[in-house]
């Protein structure tokens, strides 16, 4: 998962993030960006196909 390197930290943030925004809160049931943006995230696979 990190190169030996540990150049592709920015890659793996990036991914945490996106998994941080767009899960379900137990406190508020909303994802945080339904909260602050007032729509769901889109996975990278449905922005490629278009759904």
């Amino acid at each position: 998962m990190q190169d030996e390197t540990q150049k592709d930290r920015n890659l793996w943030v990036r991914f945490a993030t996106y998994a941080y925004d767009s899960a379900r809160h137990a406190t508020a049931m909303l994802a945080p960006n339904e909260l602050m943006m007032g729509r769901k995230l889109r996975a990278p696979n449905e922005l490629l196909r278009g759904l």
